[in-house]
C-alpha cells in the first residue's frame, strides 16, 4: 500500500531528507528527524502525521514547516513523519511499521 516515498539524503536549501526520506526539522541550528535523530532530543517527543502539508510542500526551508513551528512554539520536539501524495490509511501503514523503532 506504501508505494512512494521521499527519496533519501535529498539535500538542498529548500528542503533536506534523512537517510530514509524523511524530512528534518530545525530548530535553531539542530536538525531532527524520526528515524535519525530523534534520541538527541532534550525535550519530550512527538510525531506530527500527515500528507504533504505535515512533509511542508511549500515551506521556504525546513524550519518553516509544521512540525519545526510547532515545535518552537511549545515544550515538545514535534518530529515530521509527513510523506507528500499519501492518504491517511498509509500514513496509518507507515507509521505501525516504523513505530516499533522509535523507542528511547
Amino acid at each position: 500500500y506504501i508505494i512512494f516515498f521521499q527519496k533519501p539524503n535529498y539535500s538542498f536549501r529548500i528542503v533536506n531528507t534523512d537517510q530514509f526520506g524523511f524530512r528534518f526539522n530545525q530548530i535553531n541550528k539542530d536538525k531532527y528527524s524520526p528515524l535519525s535523530d530523534f534520541n538527541k532530543s532534550k525535550k519530550e517527543l512527538s510525531f506530527l502525521v500527515g500528507s504533504s502539508a505535515v512533509f511542508g510542500v511549500g515551506a521556504t526551508n525546513d524550519s518553516n514547516t509544521i512540525s519545526s513551528k510547532v515545535s518552537k512554539e511549545t515544550s515538545n520536539t514535534f518530529l515530521n513523519f509527513g510523506c507528500r501524495a499519501h492518504v491517511s490509511s498509509q500514513e496509518l501503514i507507515l507509521f505501525n511499521q516504523i513505530s516499533p523503532r522509535l523507542r528511547k
